[in-house]
């Protein structure tokens, strides 16, 4: 009698541990189809994931490692910059020479992060370190492999020349880069100055290297990127992907 009474009154507290907690009864039935329909358990201080985590990442793109030059100049919204001389104080600050407006335009896909402008840590042709010559702007692209390494873009000012010096500096850096690229071709792109007006450019692995009055820019553009299919692609596909189009941006601004 006692053992049928200690089994009772058990049961009954765990029903009314069940309506008051909200823990499942296990000798209750359910139905399958209802079980499914019933949406899944926040837990306090976590954010429930998405029911469909794929479908709300961006989309991949087609990408390749294809070198794409712009058709066409692409429409600048900064200033045009003047005056620059021999003298350090007259360049440019280098997050000056590329506007996150300017960014979306090359790179429409792209998500800017954000931009640093420091002293760069590679100095100029005059062997000399200067404030503010160097801008790194980090953003995601939908093909980058990973959130936690975005996509970057590393704009330096290397200096200023007279437009003769420069013009032969410049030409005789390119030649010897084009001769160095033959073992590895992938490595360099000649670019038509032209099309991105500039008075000189070439692409040397995942940097542009651009000449336009007298002054020289180092843009560095790198992603680990990976096609619509996962695929990984080389590390200088962005460089030869958006690199003419940013390049002819920063070319139109100098």
């Amino acid at each position: 009698m006692g053992t049928w009474i200690a089994g009772i009154t058990g049961a009954v507290v765990a029903s009314v541990l069940v309506a008051t907690i909200g823990f499942d009864d296990p000798t209750e039935k359910k139905d399958p189809a209802a079980e499914a329909s019933k949406p899944a358990p926040v837990v306090v201080g976590k954010t429930a994931a998405p029911s469909n985590s794929a479908a709300a990442a961006p989309k991949k793109t087609d990408m390749s490692n294809e070198l794409k030059i712009p058709a066409t100049l692409p429409p600048i919204s900064g200033p045009k910059i003047t005056g620059i001389t021999v003298d350090p104080k007259t360049w440019p600050k280098a997050c000056d020479l590329l506007t996150d407006e300017e960014i979306k335009t090359a790179i429409p896909e792209g998500t800017i992060r954000e931009r640093k402008s420091r002293m760069g840590r590679i100095s100029n042709m005059f062997g000399n370190n200067v404030n503010d010559n160097e801008c790194e702007i980090t953003l995601d692209l939908p093909n980058q492999q990973s959130s936690n390494y975005p996509a970057r873009i590393s704009i330096t000012s290397q200096g200023y020349k007279t437009p003769a010096d420069e013009k032969a500096s410049f030409a005789k850096e390119k030649t010897s880069q084009e001769r160095t690229s033959k073992a590895y071709p992938d490595q360099y792109d000649d670019i038509p100055a032209d099309k991105i007006a500039v008075d000189a450019a070439f692409r040397d692995n995942t940097t542009m290297q651009i000449s336009k009055n007298g002054f020289r820019v180092w843009i560095s553009l790198f992603a680990q990127l990976e096609d619509s299919q996962g695929n990984p692609l080389k590390n200088n596909t962005m460089a030869r992907q958006y690199g003419p189009t940013v390049a002819a941006i920063v070319g139109q601004r100098l």
